[in-house]
């Protein structure tokens, strides 16, 4: 088959450095399998996307209103989303494009010509999104059109409610091709989805193939007034819900704690600095919280910042404890002893799946005392922990198929 269109779809966008790494490795791999192919991708912010990655067109995600009213955004979206079901379903008629925004009919438009249409990689599939149901209409919209549809690696679950199992079940065996990117996904799509096997296969997540980065030792210096002989620990945090918490503000009031008092240890035992990395700009309030705290030892981040710099700032650091996931990926491609602190099973899913699993805990339940003591060892002896680490991710990258190659088979 020759693969002249294909379009990316649920990129949520660079906002996150995490998701930004995976598109980058994603696009890249797309060019690599198919070099002549036009590339199109339908996000949720498409102007951050543009400069982003200005070789692929953007187009708006479907049913997103961005009002600054949240029920007022939440009925525009249900509107809108329900609006693009029907467009979708009764041939695009015109009185229905009304209700659409004319840059997202261009998306229906862009999914409706793809020969390939690629669910962008990440962990959106999950109940806990607020677009779970938004994400899983993009890839139905392209099955309905009759496009080859791939979900590139992915978390797929936790969905907790039998609705949720059943729209994700009816919409994902559609898809052409399901790629997991740790054990528990396999196991939820094959098992609880009952998705064919011979559909869903295991790789590793793309943010492991993504480009190599130096320490920021500049960046350090001139911005943080770090040293380049200066040891410092990195950390990233998180504005975490703690939806399965009985309490959940008390739940983000005691992780806030348990991360001052880690990092109050850590300090009085080592004498270093902390540098709080900002992957996320929505983590920044809590991350404000921690440095208000502890303002003599911990620096914390507030520039939106280029993946390479993230990675940097982490690849620099002496041991890295990171709260989110694909910190935690940027850490292991660093080399870097770490601790991961797992708010979805994707964290303790790909912490198994690389053999670390001694090295990730639930970020509710974790012990200080237990993860100071490993962090303080890693730092005084940290030979071992970056030869651990450094052969997990090998061991890791040479299990599983190059996403190229996948998508090359799937077409």
């Amino acid at each position: 088959m020759e693969v002249i269109k294909i379009v990316v779809a649920n990129v949520f966008g660079a906002v996150n450095k995490g998701d930004a790494a995976l598109i980058e490795v994603c696009i890249d791999e797309i060019y690599s399998a198919f070099p002549g192919a036009s590339v199109s991708g339908i996000a949720y912010q498409p102007s951050t996307q543009r400069r982003h990655l200005p070789q692929v067109t953007w187009h708006e995600r479907l049913g997103n209103c961005l009002s600054r009213s949240v029920w007022r955004r939440r009925l525009c979206n249900v509107v809108r989303q329900g609006a693009t079901i029907c467009y979708v379903l009764f041939g695009r008629p015109w009185p229905l494009g009304l209700l659409i925004p004319r840059e997202q009919r261009r998306a229906i438009k862009a999914l409706k010509d793809a020969d390939i249409v690629i669910s962008c990689p990440g962990g959106y599939l999950e109940d806990s999104n607020p677009s779970y149901y938004a994400n899983l209409i993009q890839i139905w919209a392209a099955a309905r059109f009759g496009a080859k549809v791939v979900l590139a690696p992915q978390s797929v679950g936790p969905i907790r409610s039998r609705r949720g199992q059943w729209f994700a079940k009816k919409i994902l065996s559609k898809a052409n091709l399901v790629c997991v990117r740790e054990s528990e996904s396999y196991n939820f799509a094959v098992q609880t989805l009952s998705l064919p096997e011979k559909r869903v296969v295991r790789t590793g997540d793309l943010a492991f193939w993504h480009e190599s980065t130096p320490a920021a030792r500049e960046l350090l210096k001139t911005e943080f007034g770090i040293e380049p002989d200066e040891p410092y620990i990195a950390v990233s945090v998180i504005e975490w819900a703690f939806p399965l918490a009985a309490d959940q503000t008390e739940a983000k009031q005691r992780y806030v704690r348990k991360i001052c008092q880690l990092l109050s240890i850590l300090h009085e035992t080592l004498g270093v600095r902390v540098v709080i990395v900002n992957q996320v700009a929505a983590d920044l309030p809590v991350g404000r919280e921690i440095a208000s705290r502890h303002p003599d030892f911990v620096i914390l981040d507030q520039r939106d910042r280029p993946v390479a710099d993230v990675r940097g700032i982490i690849a620099g650091s002496a041991v890295f404890l990171g709260s989110r996931f694909h910190s935690c990926i940027f850490g292991l491609l660093a080399g870097q002893p770490l601790v991961a602190l797992s708010y979805l099973p994707k964290t303790s899913g790909i912490m198994t799946d690389l053999g670390l699993s001694a090295r990730v805990h639930d970020i509710d339940t974790f012990d200080v005392q237990r993860v100071a003591e490993r962090m303080i060892f890693d730092y005084k002896d940290p030979t071992i922990g970056r030869e651990e680490v450094n052969r997990a991710v090998q061991r890791y990258k040479d299990q599983y198929p190059r996403f190229s190659d996948l998508l090359r088979e799937a077409a």
